[in-house]
């Protein structure tokens, strides 16, 4: 969606807001210090997005979600299927900002959002939805996390864990595999993500059952309020671009080789790494792994990577379980900073 009036008007702005950014990393290094390594680490990148999977359509049109038999359920539902949508409602909306109408009261923006919330939803939703005979959906305001209505986890679960849970989720993975735009004629070949390759631990129980990254092909998956449009695939009005999963990854110090290009790393190698660099033992528990490639060979041969069990170390300093009120307290102090 480039165009050549906008670039001429904003280029230099763009331009000039990069090298502010510059300037703030060259003063922080400069604060550090000589003798100081500094990590710059972005926790994703950014990709372009022109076309975007309503993953709730989707699986309703796969017949994972069914609607409830009542008449106004059904009445919405027959309705949606005609084009009485969110998606047309806000196009509505944004001609009448457009050309000049504006309530006194409320903006015409901020009405779709009044629409979203509990039962103040005239048109299909999820509260629609018949949970009892649903197998699956996808999490509204998430990106490509679709959810199996398992049976003692769900709230009205449908699905028997064991075999009929990974058949059904095999089968959704295979699936959406093959998505294909009916549209634009073509397969999508975005990145499928079982929870098992994703998440481990002792809440992994309660993560999406399987996560759909099509950014790569300029797609997005996810929705907003549940079936915002009655087509699975929909050009994107609002947003142009979107996070994607490789990110950016910089050092500098008297330990870092200098013009060394590395590959592989994750956000979740930054801490060891960091630890190591501060001297300090890293966790056998924790995620991720040092970035030895970073490191000139002999500074590693003269400073190796030392481990330990978080046990091992509270038994050696004769630590405690932490005591309820000092979690509350952990607790209170991270809430301030804006972790709730």
């Amino acid at each position: 969606r480039y165009e050549k009036r906008l670039e001429q008007k904003f280029y230099g702005r763009i331009l000039d807001f990069y090298r502010f950014v510059d300037d703030q990393i060259g003063e922080t290094m400069q604060l550090a210090g000589p003798q100081f390594s500094v990590c710059i680490m972005s926790d994703h990148g950014f990709c372009p997005v022109v076309r975007s999977i309503d993953l709730n359509v989707w699986l309703l049109q796969e017949g994972y979600i069914q609607i409830k038999r009542t008449t106004a359920s059904q009445a919405r539902y027959f309705l949606w299927k005609h084009g009485l949508t969110y998606e047309r409602l806000y196009s509505f909306l944004m001609k009448m900002i457009k050309y000049g109408f504006k309530p006194k009261t409320v903006d015409p923006r901020d009405s779709l959002d009044l629409f979203r919330i509990g039962s103040r939803q005239p048109l299909l939703s999820f509260n629609d939805v018949d949970w009892t005979k649903t197998k699956a959906y996808a999490k509204t305001s998430n990106i490509g996390q679709i959810i199996i209505n398992l049976k003692g986890r769900e709230p009205h679960g449908t699905v028997t864990p064991g075999r009929e849970y990974h058949l059904l989720r095999d089968e959704i993975v295979e699936k959406l595999k093959n998505l294909h735009d009916p549209q634009k004629d073509r397969l999508i070949n975005g990145q499928v993500y079982t929870k098992e390759e994703s998440y481990h631990g002792e809440f992994s129980f309660n993560a999406p059952d399987i996560t759909y990254l099509p950014q790569t092909d300029r797609y997005q998956a996810g929705n907003a309020i549940g079936f915002g449009s009655n087509r699975a695939f929909i050009n994107f009005t609002g947003i142009f671009a979107s996070h994607s999963m490789d990110g950016i990854l910089m050092a500098k110090g008297p330990t870092i080789k200098k013009g060394e290009e590395i590959s592989g790393a994750t956000i979740m190698d930054l801490a060891p790494t960091i630890l190591y660099l501060m001297g300090l033992k890293v966790p056998n528990e924790m995620d991720g792994k040092v970035l030895t490639g970073i490191f000139y060979p002999e500074f590693l041969q003269k400073n190796p990577i030392q481990y330990y069990t978080s046990d091992e170390e509270a038994k050696k300093k004769g630590i405690d379980d932490m005591t309820s009120k000092d979690r509350e307290e952990i607790i209170q102090k991270l809430k301030s900073l804006g972790y709730y």
